[in-house]
């Protein structure tokens, strides 16, 4: 099975988009869209035809000038019939963002992102089978820290990758999950702006 994550609309009022591929042909599939003004889908992966995950964001209307108000993670997951929110962690009352999420079996899935306006910390949730929470990372730069892709291997092989920021360059930033902590690995920066989006 082939399902594709995103948005439809503009910057100021947008929703979830996911479509379906049957085998021969991509069609939109009825997705929640909780939030008043912005919906995003940025992640998905799956474990079987009834069992899909997908990650992304939601705010609310704050104002014209500012049309997306502290924005929440949004966790949807299609059960074989529909797509139904479920519940995670926002641990910053200013912005909650995912960008990746992998799985390995159903009670093995990850979601990465990052959390905080300003000084963003890299986000790490994980699903038992039962429920989303928060699991500790790294966080290394000064100013900010992003995650923007994960690939579980197994439960002791997890890989998540992004970039974070020193105050005067961007440095790639990778962490694996060794089944009890996550680790900073080094990895090459071969200018002074390095981000690293996607792992596998």
């Amino acid at each position: 099975m082939e399902e594709a994550v995103g948005t439809t609309g503009d910057h100021q009022v947008s929703a979830t988009l996911t479509e379906h591929w049957n085998g021969s042909s991509w069609s939109r599939v009825s997705s929640p869209s909780p939030s008043s003004a912005y919906a995003q889908l940025n992640g998905v992966a799956a474990v079987s035809a009834s069992d899909v995950w997908a990650v992304g964001y939601g705010c609310t209307h704050a104002s014209s000038s500012t049309p997306c108000n502290a924005p929440k993670t949004l966790i949807e997951h299609w059960d074989g019939s529909a797509w139904h929110t479920t519940a995670s962690p926002n641990p910053s009352a200013s912005g909650n963002y995912f960008h990746g999420v992998s799985a390995a079996s159903a009670t093995n899935v990850w979601a990465v992102g990052l959390y905080g306006e300003n000084g963003a910390k890299s986000l790490v949730e994980h699903w038992n089978g039962t429920s989303w929470s928060q699991q500790q990372s790294l966080s290394p730069g000064s100013v900010d820290n992003y995650l923007n892709g994960v690939t579980v291997r197994s439960p002791t092989g997890v890989w998540a990758v992004g970039d974070f920021n020193t105050g005067s360059a961007f440095r790639t930033l990778i962490e694996h999950w060794n089944g009890s902590s996550w680790k900073q690995v080094p990895s090459a920066d071969p200018s002074s702006a390095n981000q690293l989006y996607g792992v596998g």
